[in-house]
């Protein structure tokens, strides 16, 4: 069973915030730790796009050739 360390995530949010790249330790372990989970991860990515966004979103469609 996987063990949530939320101030990981935290972490990774606060320095994304100040524009801070994350280690290539961190960067690794993001993608090899099998520990690390979906939604604390998913929660902190959406705290940085809130914060430069807000809750707003653009839709933007894509027509190809054969369309016209």
């Amino acid at each position: 069973m996987p063990h949530t360390d939320l101030s990981f995530y935290a972490d990774l949010a606060a320095q994304a915030l100040q524009d801070a790249p994350p280690s290539p330790e961190v960067a690794e372990r993001l993608l090899t730790d099998p520990e690390i989970e979906l939604l604390p991860l998913l929660h902190a990515a959406f705290t940085v796009r809130k914060h430069h966004f807000g809750m707003g979103v653009q839709a933007h469609v894509l027509n190809n050739a054969q369309n016209g």
